[in-house]
C-alpha cells in the first residue's frame, strides 16, 4: 500500500475515533448492500443469529435514536421480516460499559420492536476467541469480553465480534478505502503486540485520568518505547526512539486535554529556568526535549519544574499540586508513570 492510511491520520488527530469507524462501516454496509454484496452478507453473517438469512431489502442507519437518550451505533433492519439488527460499535476496551447492551435491548422494544426479531451484536477489537490467541486464559480479563458475557447470559441472540473478523472480509468493491480501513484495524485498533502490552503497563495514570484517554495514551506511548517497560512505568531512549518528537507531544496531549479530569481554568508558571533547559537543548535530542517544553507554552494548565531533571505537570481536578506525566533522567531518557 503506498500513500497515506487515512484512519491514522484520523487517530493523529483525535483519540476518539469510535463515530468515525461507526460512521464508516455503516457507510460501507449501505454501498455493499446496493452493490457488490460481499460485505453486508459477511457482515450480517458475523453479527445475526445463524438461523436470519441476510436480508434481500434493507434499511441501514448510524447513530440511530431509541428510547430516551440513547443511540446504538449502526441498525439494520429487514423490510420484508421486520427483524432488527443491531451493532453497538467499540474502537477500544476501554469504552466497554457495563449494563449498556441490556439499555439497548431494552430501548429496541420499546420502539416497538418484537423480541424474537431482534439481535444485537458487540462489535469491539478483540472478542473472546481473537483475545484469547494473544492473551490465554487472561482474555477473560478484558472489560469488553466480560460486559458481552454477562449480557449473553440474559439475551442469546447476541453475538461478540471481533474487528479482526470484520478486516478479514475481502471486499473488492471496497477499493483502497477497505484495504486502509482492514490494515489500521490489524495495525492499530486489534494488534496483538499492544493488546499485551498494554494490559502489562503500569497502572498509576489510570486514578487520574479517564479509561480511553489513557488507553489511548498507552497505546502511542509504547510502541514510542519499543515496549521497554515494567511495573514502574515505560522507559523512552532518546537514542533508539521510535519515532518522532511530534509523537510524544501528541500522546501527551492525550492527557493533557482530558476535560474529565484534567483542570484547564487552573494556570501554573513554569519551575524549570533558561539554565537548567541548556544541557537539554545542547544534546542530540534537542527536537524532542522542546516538544515537551512547548506543551507548557501551549496550554496554561501545564508547566515544567525540576533542578536538574525536568517533570511536565498537568493541573488536576483532584492532587492540588498537579500530576506528573514524564521526567527526564539525563538528556537521553525519559520516564513515563512509574509508582506513586
Amino acid at each position: 500500500m503506498t500513500g497515506p492510511n487515512i484512519f491514522e491520520s484520523i487517530k493523529k488527530t483525535t483519540h476518539r475515533i469510535e463515530p468515525f469507524h461507526s460512521q464508516f462501516l455503516g457507510d460501507a454496509l449501505d454501498a455493499s448492500l446496493t452493490g457488490d454484496r460481499a460485505l453486508f452478507d459477511e457482515i450480517w453473517k458475523l453479527c445475526a443469529p445463524a438461523d436470519w438469512a441476510p436480508p434481500a431489502r434493507a434499511e441501514i442507519s448510524t447513530e440511530f435514536g431509541l428510547d430516551g437518550a440513547q443511540r446504538i451505533d449502526v441498525l439494520i433492519k429487514d423490510r420484508e421480516t421486520g427483524r432488527v439488527l443491531g451493532i453497538e460499535v467499540k474502537t477500544s476496551r476501554a469504552s466497554a460499559r457495563a449494563g449498556q447492551l441490556e439499555g439497548y435491548l431494552q430501548g429496541l422494544r420499546n420502539n416497538g420492536n418484537v423480541t424474537e426479531n431482534i439481535a444485537l451484536a458487540y462489535l469491539t477489537p478483540f472478542n473472546r476467541a481473537r483475545a484469547e490467541r494473544v492473551l490465554g486464559d487472561d482474555a477473560a480479563t478484558l472489560s469488553t469480553v466480560k460486559v458481552f458475557d454477562e449480557f449473553h447470559r440474559t439475551f442469546d441472540r447476541s453475538r461478540h465480534v471481533s474487528w479482526l473478523d470484520v478486516a478479514d472480509v475481502d471486499w473488492a468493491a471496497g477499493g483502497e478505502i477497505w484495504s486502509q480501513h482492514r490494515a489500521y484495524v490489524r495495525d492499530h485498533m486489534a494488534n496483538g503486540d499492544r493488546l499485551k502490552g498494554t494490559l502489562e503497563r503500569n497502572r498509576s495514570l489510570d486514578r487520574f485520568f479517564s479509561a480511553e484517554a489513557v488507553e489511548a495514551f498507552w497505546d502511542l506511548v509504547l510502541a514510542l518505547s519499543g515496549g521497554d517497560r515494567s511495573d514502574d512505568g515505560a522507559t523512552i531512549d532518546l537514542v533508539r526512539l521510535d519515532g518522532t518528537a511530534g509523537d510524544l507531544s501528541r500522546a501527551l496531549a492525550i492527557l493533557i486535554e482530558d476535560d474529565e479530569h484534567v483542570s484547564r481554568h487552573r494556570e501554573a508558571a513554569d519551575r524549570f529556568d533558561d539554565a537548567l533547559r541548556e544541557p537539554f537543548f545542547d544534546s542530540p535530542y534537542r527536537e524532542v526535549h522542546e516538544s515537551v517544553f512547548a506543551l507548557a507554552g501551549r496550554y496554561r494548565h501545564v508547566w515544567v519544574q525540576g533542578t536538574r531533571n525536568y517533570g511536565l505537570r498537568v493541573a488536576h481536578k483532584g492532587p492540588s499540586g498537579g500530576v506528573s506525566l514524564v521526567t527526564s533522567h539525563g538528556v537521553d531518557r525519559l520516564k513515563i508513570g512509574g509508582r506513586r
